[in-house]
C-alpha cells in the first residue's frame, strides 16, 4: 500500500512518499522500543476489499496459535519538505518518520521514530528509499496511477449480471407437471418421480380414452432476446477497450506480415510501453543501490553490532555478565577505541584533538590587596575571565574506505568513494530477440552475405573513394540489420591483424639443418623425385583420353568442373553448351589439344 503525493505535476516536486506494510509485532516492539501491551491485528491483503464474496477466517479461540494480533501496520513516511535537526545541531534535508497505524497505539498518530533520510543522490538531495512502479498514470499527474483493469470493469460487471440472470433462469427451468386432484395415488406419484424404466402407472377408468388430461406439463417461457443482445453488446465493448495486442492474450489471428512487424515494434506495442516504465523503475532502484554503496564506503558503522552480547547458547547477556566478559577479554570501557566518522580511522575516541585538548586561556584575576584597581575595571576583568576564546570552524574531511575487486581479466581494481559518488546517467538496453526477429536476421544474413564479402574485398584494396564507400556501406548494413558483433567491420579487421601478427611471429624455416644432413642422405633417394613429371604427364594423358571418349555435352560438364577457377575457359564452355553437338565436339577437341600441349611443354 503506497501513499504518494498525487497533486504534484513532476516526480521531483513530490512532497512526500510513504509505504504501509504489515510487520511482526515483536519485531516492531524490539526495533522502536514500544510497549509490550500494544494491540495487534491480523494481516490482510490489499485487494480483500474488492473480494466481497470471500471472507477471511479468524480464530475465536485465543488459546490457539492464531495471527489475529501478531502484526502491526507500519507506515514508513519520507517527508521531503521538513528538515531534521540532530542533537549536535546538524541539519538534514528531509526526514524519515515511522508511524504505527494501529488502534491500540494511542490514536494521535505520533511518530515512533524520526531521523534523517538514509540516502542522498549525487546532487546532495534527499533520496527516499521507496520507489513506486506505475505502468499507467494521468498525463499531468505522474503519481495518479490508472489500472488497466478499471476500463474493463463496467463491461465485465454487466456481463456478470446478465450471466447471473441466465444462470438463475437455468436453475428454475425444471420440469413441472399439473394433474387433477386424486387422479394419481401416492404410489403412482412416487413411481413417476423416480423415473424408473418400465414403470407402470394405473389411472381410473374415467380417464379412459383421454390419458392426456391426467398429467399436463407446464411450459416455461424462453429467456428474452434482449438479454442476449445486451450480452453481445457488452462483449463488443469489452473487445474494443482491450488495447493489449492479441499476441499478449494468446489469441491467434489471421494477421498480415505488416501487422506482425507493427506488433514487434518496441514503441507501438503494450510490451514496449510497459517495458519502458519498468526500465525507469529499475533505474531508480539502481540509483538507490549506488547511493547505499557510497554511504557504506563513507561510513564503516558505529559500535552497534561490533561486539556480540550473546553467550554460547545464543542468549543475551545482562549487564553484570557483559561487564565480567569485558574484564576477561581485557576490554576497558574508558578507552574504547570506536571509529569517528568525522575524523577518520586515524583518530580514536580516547585521543583528543587539538580543539578538545587545548584548555581556554583564562585571564588571571587581580588580587584584592592591590589598591590601584578601579571597581569598574574589576567588573570588566571578571566578565572577561569567564569568556572562552572563539573556536575556529574547520571543515573536516570525510574518511572513506576502499573496495578492491577483480575485473574479468583477473586484475585488482581499487574503488574509492569519489569514483562512484557522482550523478551518473543510468539506462537499460534490450538484449534479447524474439523468434521472429531472429528469423528475419538469419534471412538477411543469407541474402546479403555475397554483397558483404564483395564490400570487404573492395574496402581492403585501398583504392581511394571506392574503398571508403565500400567500408561505410558495410558498416551501414551491419548497423541497420543489427547483425551480430562478430560480423562487424572492426571485428573482422582485428582478426585480420591477429592473423598477420601470428604469421610474422612464426619462425622462418630452418634451412641450415637440411644442409648439414645432406652428406648423410643416400643418392638412391633422388631418382623418385625425377619421376614426378612423368607421372604427372601420364595422369594428364589419361584425363584427356577419358574426356575424348565421352559425349560432347558430358565432356563440357567435366571441363567446367576442372576449369572452375579460370574465367576465360568457363566463358568458352558456357557458349559451347548452346551450340550444336558437332560444334561442341570441336570445342572439346580444341580445349583438349591445348591441355595436351601444355603438358608436353612442362
Amino acid at each position: 500500500e503506497m501513499i504518494m503525493d498525487s497533486d504534484c505535476h513532476d516526480l521531483e516536486d513530490a512532497r512526500f512518499i510513504g509505504h504501509v506494510s504489515f510487520q511482526p509485532k515483536k519485531e516492531v516492539i524490539d526495533k522502536y522500543g514500544l510497549d509490550e501491551d500494544i494491540g495487534g491485528t491480523s494481516r490482510y491483503d490489499y485487494l480483500d476489499n474488492y473480494m466481497s464474496v470471500t471472507n477471511r477466517v479468524n480464530y475465536d479461540d485465543e488459546e490457539a496459535n492464531s495471527d489475529n494480533t501478531a502484526f502491526l501496520r507500519v507506515l514508513e513516511f519520507c517527508n521531503l519538505v521538513d528538515d531534521f535537526y540532530d542533537t549536535d545541531g546538524t541539519r538534514y534535508k528531509g526526514r524519515l518518520e515511522i508511524y504505527v497505524l494501529n488502534s491500540g497505539y494511542g490514536g494521535n498518530l505520533k511518530p515512533v521514530f524520526m531521523g534523517p533520510l538514509p540516502l542522498i543522490d549525487g546532487k546532495r538531495k534527499p533520496l527516499p528509499h521507496i520507489v513506486p512502479l506505475i505502468f499507467e498514470h494521468e498525463p499531468e499527474y505522474p503519481y495518479r496511477g490508472l489500472a488497466y483493469v478499471e476500463q474493463l470493469l463496467p463491461q465485465q460487471k454487466e456481463l456478470n449480471t446478465m450471466r447471473s440472470y441466465l444462470a438463475q433462469s437455468a436453475r428454475r427451468d425444471a420440469r413441472m407437471y399439473v394433474t387433477p386432484k386424486g387422479a394419481l395415488d401416492a404410489d403412482a406419484m412416487v413411481n413417476l418421480r423416480s423415473g424408473e424404466d418400465g414403470s407402470i402407472i394405473e389411472v381410473d377408468e374415467q380417464y379412459a380414452g383421454n390419458i392426456g388430461r391426467v398429467i399436463v406439463p407446464i411450459a416455461h417461457g424462453p429467456v428474452s432476446g434482449n438479454i442476449l443482445n445486451t450480452m453481445q453488446m457488452a462483449e463488443v465493448d469489452l473487445e474494443r477497450n482491450t488495447t493489449i495486442s492479441p499476441a499478449a492474450l494468446g489469441q491467434v489471428t489471421k494477421a498480415t506480415a505488416s501487422e506482425i512487424m507493427a506488433l514487434e515494434g518496441h514503441t507501438q506495442s503494450e510490451y514496449g510501453r510497459h517495458a519502458e516504465q519498468r526500465d525507469m523503475f529499475l533505474v531508480n532502484v539502481v540509483k538507490r543501490c549506488l547511493a547505499a554503496h557510497v554511504a557504506s564506503l563513507y561510513d564503516v558503522g558505529d559500535s552497534e553490532g561490533a561486539e556480540q552480547n550473546l553467550d554460547e547458547e545464543g542468549r543475551e547477556l545482562d549487564d553484570d555478565q557483559l561487564e565480567s566478559k569485558r574484564k576477561e577479554e581485557g576490554i576497558d570501557n574508558d578507552n574504547d577505541n570506536s571509529y569517528d566518522n568525522n575524523l577518520g580511522s586515524d583518530f580514536r575516541s580516547g585521543v583528543q584533538n587539538e580543539e578538545e585538548s587545548e584548555e581556554p586561556e583564562q585571564i588571571k584575576e587581580i588580587e584584592e590587596d592591590e589598591p590601584d584597581i578601579d571597581p569598574d575595571d574589576d567588573e570588566i576583568i571578571g566578565l572577561a575571565s569567564e569568556v572562552e576564546p572563539v573556536r575556529k570552524q574547520v571543515e573536516r574531511q570525510r574518511a572513506g574506505m576502499k573496495l578492491v575487486l577483480l575485473d574479468p581479466e583477473g586484475n585488482l581494481v581499487q574503488i574509492e568513494p569519489k569514483d562512484i559518488d557522482s550523478d551518473f546517467d543510468i539506462g537499460f538496453s534490450e538484449a534479447g530477440r524474439s523468434p521472429i526477429a531472429r528469423a528475419e536476421m538469419r534471412n538477411a544474413i543469407l541474402q546479403l552475405s555475397d554483397k558483404m564479402l564483395q564490400l570487404i574485398q573492395v574496402s581492403g584494396q585501398k583504392q581511394g573513394a571506392v574503398s571508403v564507400l565500400a567500408e561505410e556501406m558495410y558498416k551501414s548494413i551491419h548497423e541497420q540489420f543489427e547483425f551480430p558483433n562478430n560480423l562487424s567491420y572492426d571485428y573482422i579487421q582485428n582478426k585480420l591483424s591477429e592473423q598477420a601478427d601470428n604469421v610474422a611471429s612464426d619462425p622462418a624455416p630452418n634451412t641450415a639443418a637440411p644442409q648439414q644432413e645432406q652428406p648423410q642422405q643416400q643418392p638412391q633417394e633422388e631418382p623418385p623425385e625425377e619421376q614426378e613429371p612423368t607421372d604427372k604427364k601420364e595422369t594428364v594423358n589419361e584425363f584427356i583420353q577419358q574426356l575424348a571418349s565421352l559425349p560432347p555435352d558430358q565432356a563440357l560438364v567435366a571441363l567446367e568442373e576442372a576449369f572452375k577457377d579460370d574465367p576465360k575457359v568457363l566463358d568458352v564452355i558456357q557458349k559451347a553448351k548452346n551450340m550444336e553437338p558437332e560444334q561442341q565436339a570441336e570445342i572439346v577437341a580444341m580445349i583438349l589439344s591445348g591441355i595436351s600441349g601444355e603438358s608436353n611443354d612442362n
